[in-house]
């Protein structure tokens, strides 16, 4: 009889000793962000990559190596040679024009993740008229090696609103 509150005391000794390498460790301070200096060099990235419309390899210098491209009538363009060739073929087609103004930026806490968010046109030729496609864009940018990536970019046309001179 006197084995049983013998085992149960040591039973109750081993919890005691184990249960610290199960307690949950605090968790580690979150380094400091300054939310407004991320957020400004997050939309001065952004309105960089919109001004480099005409320049294909200062717009391919945004996008990161594995990023993802959606565009309106095709489906998705993932990593960054893919993108660039499809940048190649309509930056090739007569007239061709890209315009953005971004309408907003959001950053995540951690200050190495955000959004913008804008309107803009394309602009090309067409059987000797110049049309204009408005819409929006949505990129994802990503912190990486201390730059401002993006990892994913989406635009779209906005129906009807097309524009022929």
């Amino acid at each position: 009889m006197r084995s049983l509150p013998a085992a149960l005391g040591a039973v109750a000794l081993l919890g005691l000793a184990v249960a610290p390498t199960f307690a949950e460790k605090p968790a580690e301070k979150p380094a400091t962000v300054d939310s407004a200096a991320e957020k400004a060099a997050l939309l001065a990235a952004d309105k960089a990559f919109n001004e480099s419309a005409g320049d294909l390899e200062k717009r391919m210098s945004f996008f990161a190596d594995d990023a993802v491209r959606l565009t309106p009538g095709q489906g998705a363009l993932v990593g960054k040679a893919t993108i660039r060739a499809r940048a190649a073929e309509l930056k090739a087609l007569p007239g061709f024009r890209m315009e953005a103004e971004t309408k907003t930026a959001q950053l995540a806490a951690s200050g190495d993740l955000g959004y913008t968010f804008g309107t803009g046109k394309v602009s090309l030729q067409s059987e000797g008229k110049v049309l204009t496609l408005p819409g929006h864009y949505l990129t994802v940018w990503k912190k990486q090696g201390g730059a401002w990536k993006v990892v994913a970019d989406a635009v779209s046309v906005t129906p009807g609103a097309e524009t022929s001179k």
